[in-house]
């Protein structure tokens, strides 16, 4: 399920490099009320809301789910077109309430989540990745 038709025009007539990653949603949210394209992530439209105000950055099936349907990848929505790699903490995103930096071993296990398509492994990865991350914050 696409809806990048329209996304690829509005993305010629905008500048990502100066948007948020909620903007970005938005742009890929196109003509859909927040309410409709809720309903294709599985999530509200109070939800939709906060992801395109970033006070909540989306899970990363949902970041999935939203880059498929805009035919663009995660990385694109997590760091926008022009990001070059680096640690830097403005490139980060939150799981599970740490800060996961690019190029750590968390952020490489997360980005291989994202390509998985069997939400049964998926989820027992996370697990996985939740168990390990709060390990290493606590030692």
């Amino acid at each position: 399920m696409r809806i990048s038709r329209d996304v690829t025009e509005k993305l010629k007539q905008t500048d990502p490099e100066k948007l948020t990653m909620g903007q970005r949603i938005r742009v890929i949210r196109g003509d859909r009320t927040q309410t409709e394209f809720g309903e294709m992530l599985g999530k509200s439209q109070d939800a939709v809301s906060v992801y395109e105000t970033d006070q909540i950055t989306p899970s990363l099936n949902t970041l999935a789910k939203i880059a498929d349907m805009g035919n663009v990848t995660v990385d694109w929505l997590l760091r926008g077109p022009s990001y070059k790699g680096g640690k830097n903490i403005n490139h980060s995103f939150v799981f599970n309430g740490y800060v996961i930096r690019p190029g750590t071993p968390e952020w490489t296990i997360l980005e291989k989540l994202v390509a998985i398509n069997d939400e049964k492994t998926k989820e027992k990865i996370a697990e996985f990745v939740r168990s390990y991350i709060s390990i290493e914050k606590k030692g």
